[in-house]
């Protein structure tokens, strides 16, 4: 929630969207990025899109995150939070540049037994050996934020 409390747009996927029945935010508007903005007709985003107006961004060339910065920049947005799974994450770690990452891992039965460096890896290779800035244990969720410079 404080992470969408200090966005000015949150971006997702069609793919994260539909699978988490995304419904309109409180903080921000929400961009979903997808090819096929038919799919996401019948969310509650959409259906009831509450204070701002949502909306979907069709990427037309292979370097999404440039394309989609530049869209959301010319609307005035300068603080984005992207929420998504592995490929909205190698995408972004890959085109985008300097970031930061928050890895959640949600309903663990032992938080002993989770590391956190591990499952990032397994979710893109390419980040091994980023910085861990925190690392917090709150009920039977983990919360880690990791630092990726250009």
């Amino acid at each position: 929630m404080s992470l969408r409390e200090k966005a000015d747009v949150i971006v997702t996927t069609g793919s994260t969207a539909r699978a988490e029945n995304y419904r309109p935010s409180r903080f921000a508007p929400i961009t979903v990025i997808s090819r096929k903005p038919e799919s996401l007709a019948k969310l509650p985003l959409f259906v009831n899109s509450g204070t701002f107006s949502n909306q979907v961004f069709q990427p037309s060339q292979d370097e999404l995150f440039t394309e989609l910065t530049g869209y959301l920049k010319e609307q005035g947005h300068s603080r984005f939070l992207f929420e998504g799974g592995p490929s909205l994450l190698n995408s972004l770690s890959t085109q985008a540049g300097a970031i930061s990452i928050v890895l959640n891992i949600a309903n663990a039965k032992d938080l002993s037994l989770v590391e956190p460096e591990t499952l990032l890896v397994a979710l893109n290779p390419a980040l091994r050996g980023l910085t861990l800035q925190d690392d917090a244990a709150i009920g039977t969720n983990r919360v880690t934020r990791w630092s990726v410079t250009a």
